[in-house]
């Protein structure tokens, strides 16, 4: 009788474990606690609760924030050691999410240097304390002719980076040529229209064994 227990609760485990993990990117939800499904948000007051403006040595005057748009006025003579920061929502911390897309768009623009570009810096940590590799965390929408609702995603893709359980940005004007971004002034705003954390199937299973695996440890044989 123990014997058929111990097989019929592993089959509930594998049903369970599998529900609602059919691997689709584009599921929603809070990962049901082990990141086996991806966690979307779209809405702009649920994006705005989590952007704040921040600085690590410039003003806060040069930046500010507006539910899911962050706007940039940093003066000629002002610091570019400013920006901004995403926390982690509650439902994406302590789980096994394994990636995180921030999608922005430029949506309004006042103030750019001819041929220079809106370039955005990517940090894991906030001012100099950052080691997150340069050419890899940067974005480029353009000058002031071509930025304008250029929509692109900045994925981190090892979440083991993001100790602090956030994501900083700032205005770049670093770089040379055409990937140089502009000098001060500038005055623009960005629109973060979706941030989306990744889970995979790898992460369901793992998460599936785990519980097979406590399961049948805690469970008395059966003879």
């Amino acid at each position: 009788m123990k014997k058929m227990l111990i097989l019929g609760m592993t089959v509930l485990i594998l049903s369970l474990a599998f529900v609602g993990c059919d691997g689709d990117d584009n599921s929603t939800g809070g990962g049901n606690g082990g990141g086996d499904v991806n966690l979307e948000i779209t809405d702009a007051d649920e994006i705005g609760a989590l952007l704040s403006a921040a600085s690590w040595g410039g003003s806060l005057d040069h930046v500010s924030v507006n539910k899911n748009v962050a706007h940039f006025n940093i003066p000629v003579d002002g610091s570019t050691d400013n920006g901004f920061k995403i926390d982690f929502p509650e439902a994406a911390k302590d789980t096994d999410y394994l990636a995180v897309e921030i999608t922005f768009k430029v949506v309004e623009m006042t103030t750019l240097r001819a041929d220079e570009n809106v370039k955005i810096r990517f940090q894991a940590h906030e001012g100099s304390s950052d080691v997150t590799p340069y050419d890899k965390y940067e974005l480029i929408f353009g000058t002031s002719a071509t930025a304008l609702g250029v929509e692109l995603t900045q994925k981190f893709d090892n979440l083991n980076i993001l100790s602090q359980k956030a994501v900083w940005f700032m205005h770049n004007n670093g770089g040379n040529g055409d990937k140089k971004g502009s000098d001060l002034p500038v005055n623009y705003k960005l629109q973060i229209t979706k941030i989306k954390f990744i889970g995979t199937p790898r992460a369901s299973y793992d998460l599936v064994k785990r519980k097979i695996t406590f399961f049948l440890l805690t469970t008395p044989a059966p003879f």
